[in-house]
């Protein structure tokens, strides 16, 4: 029988019959609540018992997440290691701080942790090209500095080419080389930093200046 693995180039996973099944029965579970909230607004219900209802469907949509993690570092992530990337795990773990997390379940991490293991995870195979959605969303300063500085030194070390999805406007001075902002669809504006800047502006005076002109 084929061992459970991450496959590299087709990027897909033979899953365990239990895994499988645990993942389609908390799946199963959101459906019910999102079509339960769903048969709630087309029934007019009062919103604070709707929003309740969506929390709790968030909360096992988290809980998915979460044991999805957990079940691809125990089996993409050890794959990797006994395949002799152990240096990469190495550096991943050293540069995000991750030592004390390596033997923590995923359900007791905290949100800033599960995003750091999230882009460790995502850079085990040294891709090439590697999109981030708000990649220091709900981290801490430190660990904001920390992924930032990761994130510095993957594009000079590496040359991987980071395309990066971000509110955070400390995240593009620290990071961005070349700035696309883009507003109802449409691309407001595209250069580097220094263009951005446009007579002395912070980036937030500009950004909210185009975001007047366009009715945004």
């Amino acid at each position: 029988m084929k061992k459970d693995c991450c496959c590299m180039s087709e990027r897909t996973k033979l899953r365990s019959e239990k895994e499988y099944k645990s993942l389609i029965h908390r799946l199963n579970r959101i459906e019910g609540q999102i079509r339960g909230i769903r048969g709630m607004v087309e029934k007019s219900a009062y919103c604070p018992d709707i929003l309740v209802q969506a929390a709790a469907a968030n909360a096992a949509l988290n809980a998915f997440c979460k044991e999805l993690l957990s079940e691809h570092i125990k089996t993409c992530v050890a794959d990797d290691i006994r395949a002799g990337r152990e240096e990469s795990v190495d550096e991943l773990t050293e540069l995000l701080n991750l030592s004390q997390l390596l033997r923590t379940p995923a359900r007791q991490l905290s949100l800033g942790q599960r995003m750091r293991c999230e882009i460790a995870a995502s850079l085990l195979h040294s891709p090439k090209l590697l999109f981030l959605d708000e990649p220091t969303i709900g981290l801490d300063a430190v660990s904001k500095l920390a992924v930032r500085d990761f994130i510095r030194q993957l594009n000079a070390a590496r040359k991987t080419t980071v395309i990066l999805t971000t509110h955070d406007m400390q995240d593009i001075e620290a990071l961005a080389s070349r700035i696309l902002l883009i507003g109802k669809g449409k691309i407001l504006m595209d250069g580097p930093l220094d263009d951005i800047r446009r007579g002395g502006e912070s980036i937030d005076e500009t950004v909210a200046s185009l975001y007047q002109q366009y009715d945004i």
